[in-house]
């Protein structure tokens, strides 16, 4: 479709230059309207934005057994290919939860770069009860969520940095977290008073014995070793830290 050419353009000649008109949303098909969304999103979309998009329920069904959707949680779909990038993993971990859900502990600290990403369970943090875990993915439930404790990192909800480390230190060896956080320091995500002002007064959730304040205050006085990171492919808190070489 062309539309009319305006007097401004115009060929060397004389000759009208026509310029295609761009198709309004409205006038795209629905597979159209799916694959602009899932390259905003990571390449993952949810039911609902499948449904927004124009396609039924049995359409979504007849997509996913001809291969143009691949299942990644309940609810949630890859679209045309079944291996998106670390990212749309996190993103559809989100979206498989609820809608206030944020990617967390040491998820969220991997895609802040706090830590590096050895492959594990993917971990969110929700707001309320009645969220139940899925294969590959950890639920955490909290009574604490505040507005400042969730952002949006490259189009993913995630915990803050700050609260991110909080979440943290209730579930990894002090070692691994004096790790995390220095690495959090240094890149500059935020600042050690901003840190200490984000805890203070607040209980946690992860019945840790000792509280988020004292574990990340201990950075202060124990600076991590700068030459090794951390990863994990084990979902264990006790071995989920382990040391690697950068190799970055």
């Amino acid at each position: 479709m062309t539309g009319r050419a305006s007097p401004s353009a115009l060929m060397g000649d004389g000759r009208p230059i026509h310029r295609r008109t761009p198709r309004s949303p409205k006038s795209l098909r629905p597979d159209q309207l799916v694959a602009l969304a899932a390259a905003r999103e990571w390449s993952v979309l949810s039911v609902a934005e499948l449904t927004r998009c124009g396609l039924t329920s049995d359409a979504v069904e007849r997509r996913a057994r001809t291969g143009r959707l691949h299942r990644m949680h309940q609810g949630v779909y890859a679209v045309g290919h079944p291996n998106p990038p670390l990212e749309g993993r996190f993103l559809a971990a989100v979206k498989a939860s609820t809608t206030d859900a944020a990617l967390s502990h040491f998820s969220g600290a991997a895609h802040w770069e706090m830590v590096d990403w050895g492959g594990r369970r993917i971990e969110v943090v929700v707001p309320r009860a009645g969220v139940r875990s899925q294969p590959g993915l950890r639920v955490h439930r909290t009574k604490v969520l505040e507005p400042r404790d969730v952002v949006h990192h490259r189009g993913i909800p995630v915990t803050s940095p700050a609260r991110t480390l909080i979440d943290l230190s209730s579930v990894r060896p002090e070692i691994g977290l004096r790790r995390a956080t220095s690495r959090a320091l240094s890149l500059r995500l935020l600042s050690m008073g901003r840190l200490v002002g984000h805890f203070t007064g607040s209980a946690g959730d992860g019945g840790a014995s000792a509280s988020p304040g004292e574990s990340l205050l201990a950075v202060r006085h124990q600076p991590a070793p700068n030459s090794r990171t951390w990863s994990s492919s084990s979902s264990s808190p006790a071995d989920s830290l382990a040391p690697m070489s950068t190799g970055r």
